[in-house]
């Protein structure tokens, strides 16, 4: 990700300012994404990760709580991942 393009993109002057405001939300190393929320200079929130998600709201409650059931979906998918290959390993 250009991280300098992306921020100017949001409204921030820089790259620096962007992150001195993202809240990192959780990392899957794995697949190695991150997610993040950040107010913007507009006075609304963005949710987005380092790959290819970015979503708007207003409030920073919103934008988390999106963020979690991002979690939640995922982490989900992975158990019914585990859950065939424990299965199939029988």
């Amino acid at each position: 990700m250009n991280w300098q393009n992306f921020a100017q993109t949001l409204g921030y002057l820089n790259e620096q300012e962007l992150f001195e405001r993202m809240e990192k939300v959780f990392e899957d190393t794995e697949e190695k994404i991150t997610w993040f929320i950040s107010p913007l200079p507009n006075g609304q929130w963005v949710a987005f990760n380092d790959v290819d998600q970015v979503k708007y709201f207003k409030t920073r409650e919103e934008a988390l709580w999106f963020q979690l059931m991002v979690w939640k979906k995922r982490a989900q998918e992975f158990h019914k991942f585990w859950e065939k290959m424990r299965k199939e390993a029988k």
